[in-house]
C-alpha cells in the first residue's frame, strides 16, 4: 500500500510541476495576444500540440490514476475485495501512473526546447521570445540551421557584448520570417 501512497505523491509532484509551467506559458501568451507588436511569429502546431496536450491530455491521464489510486485505496482499507483484486488495482493504477509520469516528464523536457520558438515577436528592431530573450535585429551575427533541418541556430551579441547562440526547433516557416526581417542570409553549416 506504500507504493500507492508514494505514487500519488510523486503525481501531485509532477503535476505541481507541470500546472506551473503550463500557467506561466499561458500568461506569457495572454499578454502578447494583448499587446500590439509589429509581427508576431507563431508555430500554429506547437501551440496546437500545446493545448492538446495540457487542455486534453493531462486532465484524461490524471482523472483515471487519481480515481484508480482512490478505489486501491478504500478497496484495501475497507476489505472489500480478495488479495487478487487488490492486487489488479494496484497493477493498472502503476500503469496509469508510469504512463503518466513518463508523459509529464516528456512535456517538461520537450517543452523547455519548444516554447523559444512557440511565438516570437518582433517589435522595435528587437525579437521577443517566450522564455523572456530579448534579441537586438542589429545584433544578430548569422542565422543558420544544421543539415537535417532540426535546429535553426541565431548567433548574436546580447546586450553586454558577449556571443551567445540561441538554438530553436527549426520550422521553415520560422526561417522565412526571420530572413523576411533581417538583411542577413541564412546559411546552411553542416554539423
Amino acid at each position: 500500500m506504500s507504493s500507492v501512497f508514494t505514487g500519488i505523491v510523486l503525481i501531485g509532484v509532477c503535476s505541481i510541476l507541470m500546472i506551473a509551467m503550463l500557467i506561466r506559458v499561458l500568461v506569457k501568451i495572454c499578454k502578447i495576444k494583448a499587446s500590439k507588436f509589429e509581427r508576431i511569429y507563431k508555430n500554429r502546431n506547437l501551440i496546437i500540440w500545446f493545448y492538446v496536450a495540457f487542455l486534453i491530455i493531462l486532465p484524461g491521464l490524471l482523472a483515471p490514476t487519481i480515481a484508480f489510486a482512490v478505489l486501491t485505496i478504500l478497496q484495501n482499507n475497507l476489505n472489500l475485495t480478495n488479495d487478487e483484486k487488490l492486487s489488479q488495482l494496484k497493477l493498472i493504477f502503476n500503469i496509469l501512473y508510469l504512463v503518466y509520469t513518463i508523459f509529464i516528464l516528456a512535456n517538461l523536457l520537450m517543452m523547455g526546447r519548444f516554447t523559444k520558438s512557440l511565438i516570437i515577436v518582433e517589435h522595435e528592431n528587437n525579437y521577443l521570445f517566450l522564455d523572456g530573450t530579448i534579441i537586438n535585429k542589429d545584433k544578430i551575427r548569422t542565422i543558420t540551421h544544421n543539415l537535417k533541418r532540426t535546429v535553426l541556430m541565431i548567433a548574436y551579441y546580447d546586450p553586454q557584448d558577449v556571443y551567445e547562440v540561441m538554438v530553436l526547433s527549426y520550422n521553415f516557416r520560422l526561417k522565412d520570417w526571420l530572413s523576411e526581417s533581417t538583411a542577413l542570409e541564412i546559411k546552411l553549416t553542416p554539423q
